[in-house]
């Protein structure tokens, strides 16, 4: 069963990777870094997916600890 919860969250981590690449991608284009208001919006969305992304890379290496310790 812990082996399938970090399964999961290995499939969240990679899902909130893409997030952020993509945001990182959207920053890039002159449309968004030459407008202030839509560069702010863009950066918030990035502070907030790197954030997702560091809750859900926190959670798996707990629970892979965890597997770790229970396998000792």
């Amino acid at each position: 069963k812990l082996n399938q919860q970090l399964q999961k969250l290995e499939e969240e981590v990679s899902e909130k990777e893409v997030v952020v690449k993509n945001i990182e991608a959207e920053i890039e284009k002159e449309e968004i870094y030459s407008n202030p208001t839509k560069l702010t919006e863009a950066n918030e969305r990035y502070a907030k997916a790197k954030q997702d992304l560091g809750a859900v890379q926190l959670h798996w290496e707990q629970l892979a600890n965890e597997i770790l310790i229970l396998e000792e």
